[in-house]
């Protein structure tokens, strides 16, 4: 019944695509008049819908960046209860800024955080309170043309090859592949440590890359701690218990679940969709595996203050946190790019 209704809506991605193409045609030509900020932009985004791995990488450049200068994320706030432009503080709660701007505020001590849905709006503002900015990142921006980022890093997730997808409704990206045109930069994303050159240079070749940089990395889990302590523990020592409870609100939560197997083969994993809102209900859940399986709580870093907010603290709850690694020893020459963009 699913194939079938996919079949129906794939009818109508011709449309889509055709939408989506004229209204990219009408920004390349000046027809609709796009704004570029007075300082650095860096986009990080992606043509295919959720769970690229954008957090993280925006993470990545901004701990690459936030020690020598003044950095700020410029996010939507997906799915927060709020409208218009907010600034991140110590008085803000994740569901007036969202989930993952909320993470990274928090884990990164000294870059400035904003949402705003009109990124141009946000942009403004967020210089006019913040003078002292010197670049902007703009998380999941590669769509929203009327602020025209100076940078474009595209994300692409390896198990999910765009040339084997196609457009809404039928299928899962946001726009045609010659919107890879306008991208400076190109990440593979959550590849598989043994991923050959000849594999790397095929997924060149399909993507249809002639000059952009195109970088490869993988998912890497290094650390696990305590959510309300922050205290950090070992790996093997939390992982390796009895039973887990895998709570997950992300789009892709399975290489989290296969490298939390490789030490635990007795899961329960509760899988919501992706920038879930927990409920009484979800912690009803939670604390019915708890008593009966006397679990070890794990999830992600997004996941776990929405977490802590529904248990109220009265359960423990370890965070599994993901780092990214570059393949190909070509970690340097993607700091290089983005020092080498700022610097300009």
């Amino acid at each position: 019944m699913i194939h079938t209704f996919q079949k129906i809506l794939c009818i109508f991605s011709p449309l889509y695509w055709c939408i989506t193409y004229l209204r990219n045609k009408a920004y390349d030509k000046g027809y609709i008049a796009s704004t570029e900020c007075k300082i650095p932009t860096i986009c990080v985004g992606n043509i295919t819908v959720g769970g690229t791995g954008k957090t993280p990488h925006v993470e990545y450049i901004c701990n690459l960046l936030q020690n020598s200068m003044h950095i700020a994320i410029l996010s939507r706030g997906y799915k927060r209860k709020t409208k218009g432009y907010i600034l991140a503080s110590n008085n803000t709660y994740v569901d007036e800024i969202g989930d993952e701007p909320y993470f990274l505020y928090k884990k990164l001590e000294k870059t400035t955080v904003a949402v705003c849905e009109n990124r141009v709006v946000g942009v403004t503002q967020l210089l006019h309170e913040k003078p002292t900015i010197q670049a902007i990142i703009l998380d999941d921006a590669f769509q929203h043309r009327a602020l025209r980022a100076g940078l474009n890093i595209v994300l692409i997730d390896y198990n999910r090859p765009i040339w084997k997808d196609c457009v809404f409704p039928g299928g899962m990206l946001r726009e045609g592949r010659y919107a890879l045109n306008r991208a400076h930069c190109i990440i593979v994303t959550k590849c598989p440590a043994t991923i050959s050159l000849e594999e790397q240079n095929m997924w060149k070749t399909k993507l249809r890359c002639t000059h952009q940089d195109v970088f490869f990395t993988k998912i890497v889990y290094k650390t696990i701690y305590e959510a309300e302590t922050k205290q950090h523990k070992e790996i093997p020592t939390i992982l390796s218990s009895k039973h887990i409870l895998l709570v997950t609100g992300i789009a892709q939560p399975k290489p989290m679940y296969d490298f939390i197997s490789e030490y635990c083969k007795n899961i329960t994993h509760l899988n919501f969709a992706d920038h879930h809102i927990y409920t009484k209900e979800d912690y009803d859940v939670i604390l019915q595996n708890y008593k009966t399986y006397r679990t070890t709580i794990v999830t992600t870093e997004k996941d776990a203050p929405k977490i802590l907010e529904i248990t109220r603290k009265q359960l423990p709850v370890f965070v599994l946190s993901i780092d990214i690694e570059f393949l190909n020893n070509t970690e340097s020459d993607f700091q290089k790019k983005i020092v080498d963009f700022i610097s300009q």
